[in-house]
C-alpha cells in the first residue's frame, strides 16, 4: 500500500497548489477587474502583484516556490526530484528528495495546506 499512500499524497497536493492557484488568480483579477482572466501568471507572479495592493501581507513571492517545484515534479517529472523542463533545470527542495525520487509525505501536505489556507483565510 505504500506506493498508493504516496500517489494520494501527491495527488492531493496537485490538487491543493491547483486550487490555491485559482483562488489567487480569483482574488487577483478582482483587484485587476478582469474576471475572465486565465491562470497565464504563476503562483509567485499573483502572489507579487496581490501583495503590490496589500502592503502589509506577511508572504513573500518565494514562500510557495518549495510545493509548486513539487506540483511540477508530479506532474512533469514523474516525480523525480530533478529534471530538465524547457531546457532548464528544476529541482524539489533537498527536505523532499530522496536519493533521485521525490519523497513527499503526509506531514508536508498538512504543511503545505495550513500555510496556503492562512495564505488566503
Amino acid at each position: 500500500y505504500d506506493g498508493l499512500r504516496k500517489a494520494a499524497i501527491n495527488l492531493a497536493l496537485v490538487g491543493l497548489v491547483t486550487r490555491f492557484h485559482h483562488w489567487l488568480t480569483y482574488l487577483a483579477n478582482i483587484i485587476r477587474d478582469a474576471k475572465d482572466q486565465t491562470f497565464d501568471d504563476s503562483v509567485a507572479e499573483e502572489i507579487c502583484f496581490l501583495n503590490s495592493q496589500f502592503k502589509n501581507s506577511p508572504y513573500k513571492c518565494s514562500d510557495f516556490k518549495k510545493w509548486t517545484d513539487v506540483r511540477d515534479s508530479i506532474i512533469h517529472a514523474d516525480s523525480k526530484a530533478s529534471w530538465t523542463f524547457k531546457r532548464k533545470p528544476r529541482s524539489v527542495a533537498p527536505q523532499f528528495a530522496q536519493l533521485s525520487e521525490l519523497n513527499f509525505t503526509k506531514a508536508d501536505l498538512a504543511a503545505a495546506f495550513q500555510h496556503m489556507l492562512a495564505a488566503i483565510g
